[in-house]
């Protein structure tokens, strides 16, 4: 891993553990509260996750990350 002031480089063989967030710390106090607008059942895909032969429990990541939260709006 490399991590300079604007950038991080992440070499691995499989995504399904990383995780890259950022939040200013001011917003970490106990009475904040992030809506990102996403709605589930909205926004998801229009067709069900039933995996592939290489993923039986559903394609994880790559299904989740790129269903988008503003196809509603």
């Amino acid at each position: 891993m490399r991590k300079t002031d604007s950038s991080l480089t992440i070499a691995t063989r499989h995504f399904s553990k990383i995780v890259v967030s950022s939040i200013a710390e001011s917003a970490l106090s106990n009475d904040v509260e992030i809506n990102t607008g996403f709605e589930p059942g909205v926004d998801d895909w229009q067709f069900t996750n039933y995996g592939s032969y290489i993923a039986p429990g559903g394609h994880c990541a790559g299904q989740s990350i790129t269903a988008c939260g503003t196809t509603h709006k």
